[in-house]
Parts: structure tokens; C-alpha cells; sequence
């Protein structure tokens, strides 16, 4: 077969993921997409070696190729086991306000002074409308500073200095920095709806571990799978 080094779901900072068969299989922070990493991918790095991608036959290129699209199909079923276990969904990305749901530690966002609970107003005098606006100035502008204007949870404007990190191996920004976690549907009679949890809270710990990302959320739920969970909710940000 094809030899595969990384299996991603996701772009950036490895949240979650397993080694196996010299693969390592990972999720990581930002969900606009993923990738898979062939060996002899890199022209640089490229041999005789029969299991690496160039070297295979046509057709096991092909079949490789339409591995993508049923990774997402597996990554639906995932997300729908997770919602049959929790009761709820969580909204997608873009549909996600540009509130700031945590911050990383020793992170360029906590650097440059933001806190759980900033509303981002602005990015370089342009308005924000959404989280995903924000995740895609922050991956397109390591190294660079960027001047933001952000409203607290008191209501005060003040304006930040935000300089991403570069993650070398993608080339592309990290500012420790992670949305709400923000439900979009209960499921009627599930464990959600008799908790009490309503639509457009904002998931903020599951047993005192702060929630960083739906794909954190998730680990948090199937590792508990069965057990009685206490989750802190934010209502009305």
C-alpha cells in the first residue's frame, strides 16, 4: 500500500491523535478541512521506494485520491454519534460569533492581551462578522502584526496588537486563541434538553476542563461515554 505518515482532520495545532502503522492519525485546532501526508510527497524526499505515493500504480493513485471524500463521510457519522450522545449539535464555524472562548496559555493571543469573553469588532479597520473571519486573518498572517478592536465583557473598547505564531510545517498563523463552543440544535428528549441546555449557549467547561474546540468537546464527550458530565454554560454573549 501507499505509506502514509500523517492522517489530519483539520489544519494547525494537534489537539487530539494516535500513532499507528507509522501513521500518525491526528485532529487538530482549525476545522476548515484537513489533509493526508503521502511519503514521497515532497519532491525533495523522493526515492525508489514502491510504498511511496509516486511509485504506485495509476489506479491506487486514483482510489487514494477518493479517500478524501470518504473521510468525510466517516467524520459525519462521528459527528452524528456525538450528537446522539450529548443531546445536542454545536454550530459550524462560520455561523460562529467572533467571541473569544479561551485562550491558550504562553499564546500570542494572551500575549497581546486578549481574554475569554472579547468580542473582536475589528481586524486592520475592517468590520468582523464571525469567528471564521478571524481564524482566516490569524492562518494568513504569521509573523505579522495585526491591530484589533475588541469589546470586553464590561463593554469597553479597547485595540490590541495581535502577532500570530508560524507553525513551520504548515507555514500558516496560530494565535492560541479558540472560538465559543456554541450549541445550534437540542435533540428533543435527549440528556441535553433535560439538563436544561439551550439553544445558542456558549459550552464553556466540561468537569472543570475548559472546552477549547468542538473537536476538544468531542474527546471530552466519547471519553466519558456513559458517565454524568458538569458542564459550565455561558447564556447571553
Amino acid at each position: 500500500g501507499v505509506r502514509i505518515l500523517t492522517f489530519s482532520l483539520g489544519f494547525g495545532r494537534r489537539i487530539w491523535g494516535f500513532r499507528r502503522g507509522g501513521t500518525d492519525y491526528q485532529v487538530c485546532l482549525i476545522p476548515l478541512g484537513g489533509y493526508v501526508s503521502f511519503g514521497g510527497h515532497d519532491p525533495s524526499e523522493r526515492s525508489s521506494d514502491p510504498s511511496e505515493f509516486p511509485n504506485r500504480p495509476r489506479w491506487q493513485r486514483v482510489l487514494v485520491l477518493l479517500a478524501g471524500p470518504a473521510a468525510n463521510v466517516v467524520l459525519a457519522i462521528v459527528l452524528v454519534a456525538v450528537v446522539f450522545m450529548t443531546g445536542f449539535a454545536v454550530r459550524d464555524v462560520k455561523d460562529l460569533p467572533a467571541v473569544v472562548g479561551a485562550v491558550g496559555s504562553a499564546s500570542a493571543g494572551e500575549t497581546a492581551g486578549l481574554v475569554a469573553g472579547d468580542l473582536v469588532v475589528e481586524i486592520e479597520g475592517e468590520a468582523v462578522t464571525n469567528w471564521q473571519e478571524v481564524i482566516f486573518s490569524v492562518i494568513t498572517s504569521p509573523a505579522h502584526a495585526l491591530t484589533m478592536e475588541v469589546e470586553g465583557l464590561d463593554g469597553a473598547s479597547r485595540n490590541v496588537t495581535l502577532v500570530p505564531d508560524t507553525l513551520e510545517r504548515d507555514q500558516i498563523g496560530e494565535a492560541g486563541i479558540y472560538p465559543l463552543v456554541i450549541v445550534g440544535e437540542v435533540v428533543a428528549d435527549g440528556a441535553a434538553e433535560a439538563a436544561g441546555v439551550q439553544v445558542d449557549d456558549a459550552i464553556l467547561a466540561v468537569d472543570g476542563v475548559a472546552v477549547e474546540s468542538f473537536g476538544h468537546l468531542r474527546e471530552q464527550v466519547v471519553d466519558r461515554a456513559g458517565q454524568e458530565l458538569d458542564v459550565l454554560l455561558l447564556r447571553g454573549r
